[in-house]
């Protein structure tokens, strides 16, 4: 069964209390040098709600020192729509009466088609509007939903013969490795197509290691 109250706990309790530490941190340093506070307490309540990514995407008028809370913000909004794709497979699981191997791979095939269409989207809105593309959840989902489908995949991952092992995790290893040279500065290609560098690297990696020690 799926423990939504525990997957939200586990989720609030390994990501608030350091969330609310930095910004708690944060509120006492602007208030102590008397910085222009709409504008920093904007970016605090963009920070805590994770709409940072759109409220960059719009440019709304706000301090630049949370910015970098917008990949946080756009994988909550993730982690809000992945269990309850689980849970809708579920009730169609459990009311056909299908077994537990049968729910993953639903799962695992409705998440992959996801996959595919926010990369095409990725790749469409890259060409057009690479700064919008960059903060668009729906651009970035992709990249959050191939561990999803590694997920979905492990009773299979773990059945890697031990002799491909260190060759996929080496292989991912140097796609990551190569993504710090190969992608630069410039938005064009970024996040799509460029991002599936480290991101098919990250997913050998994770492959290679599922089950035993690569």
């Amino acid at each position: 069964r799926v423990d939504f109250r525990r997957f939200y706990e586990r989720r609030v309790r390994r990501l608030f209390p350091a969330l609310l530490a930095m910004l708690l941190v944060y509120t006492v340093v602007i208030l102590l040098l008397q910085r222009p506070r709409t504008l920093e307490f904007r970016a605090i309540g963009a920070t805590l709600f994770y709409f940072m990514n759109w409220a960059r995407a719009f440019e709304w008028p706000m301090s630049p020192y949370l910015g970098h809370a917008w990949s946080l913000s756009i994988e909550e909004q993730f982690y809000f729509v992945w269990p309850a794709l689980i849970f809708l497979v579920s009730v169609l699981v459990i009311r056909k009466s299908w077994s537990h191997a049968r729910r993953t791979a639903i799962a695992g095939g409705v998440m992959s088609v996801i996959v595919a269409a926010s990369l095409m989207w990725a790749l469409v809105e890259t060409a057009s509007s690479p700064a919008w593309a960059y903060f668009d959840t729906a651009a970035r989902v992709w990249e959050l939903g191939v561990g999803a489908v590694l997920a979905c995949a492990v009773d299979r991952l773990a059945r890697i013969p031990d002799v491909f092992r260190p060759a996929l995790s080496w292989a991912g290893l140097a796609a990551i490795g190569g993504s710090v040279f190969l992608i630069s500065a410039d938005p064009a290609g970024f996040p799509a197509p460029w991002a599936m560098l480290p991101v098919a690297g990250a997913a050998l990696v994770i492959a290679a290691g599922v089950g035993r020690e690569p």
